[in-house]
């Protein structure tokens, strides 16, 4: 007999026993608090039954299907050697491509090398020098070139012009900033009336004529080269 219908003919004994003729008839209003009860009893009974039920139903099941299992779920696994070898070829390389793939990446470009600013002669070096005038010895923090009155000097690099001014030590004297270099044209006579503070300037163009100055009275560029706020030899970019 299947659990579940145990209670409900229990029940109904119960009901009979109570209805049988040789009981002695209770009131009705026990009768009825005695049925309730074993209502109540019955009633839990069968709902813990069909807990104990709904627990031990296999695991896997659901609405009475089966679930399906690994082998159903498994997605089919391509032959590659079916496919062929068509569907492996490389890309096909156009001609336009084939030609920019071989032609030379060209190098980068090399600065330009400086060039000598005026034609003439050394007539004064770097470093310590006994001075024509003065007859004692001062460093000299560059190089004085000699050459005829008139002489064009051009700019050794390009740059652009951070300042422009005359004084009694170099006369009048352009600074140019050229990359990592400042260099500084002075005991000039004439200066270009294009240039100013700020203009930039090619390498070679022409930025004046030599002249002198009171400090050093003769005709002559005097060139100074500068890297790191410091005094160098302008052979050392001239070579």
């Amino acid at each position: 007999m299947p659990g579940n219908l145990r209670p409900i003919i229990f029940l109904r004994k119960k009901i009979q026993e109570l209805l049988a003729p040789g009981w002695v008839k209770p009131k009705p209003v026990y009768l009825a608090c005695g049925l309730l009860i074993i209502a109540g009893t019955l009633l839990s009974s069968v709902v813990i039954s069909l807990q104990q039920t709904a627990v031990e139903q296999p695991a896997g099941y659901a609405d009475g299907l089966e679930q399906p299992g690994a082998e159903s779920l498994a997605s089919p696994i391509a032959d590659p050697a079916a496919a062929g070898t068509d569907s492996i070829r490389p890309p096909v390389e156009s001609t336009a491509q084939a030609d920019r793939r071989q032609q030379p990446v060209p190098a980068a470009a090399k600065p330009r090398k400086p060039q000598w600013p005026v034609k003439g002669e050394i007539s004064r070096e770097f470093g310590w020098q006994l001075h024509p005038v003065f007859h004692d010895w001062r460093y000299h923090p560059g190089l004085d070139i000699s050459a005829a009155d008139g002489t064009f000097v051009q700019a050794m690099l390009g740059g652009r012009i951070a300042d422009i001014y005359t004084d009694n030590k170099t006369g009048l004297t352009i600074v140019i900033a050229s990359g990592e270099y400042t260099i500084s044209y002075g005991s000039l006579d004439t200066m270009n009336v294009s240039l100013k503070k700020g203009s930039y300037v090619n390498q070679g163009d022409q930025l004046g004529t030599v002249g002198a100055c009171a400090a050093e009275p003769y005709t002559h560029l005097h060139l100074t080269v500068k890297a790191d706020e410091q005094y160098i030899d302008p052979r050392n970019l001239l070579k």
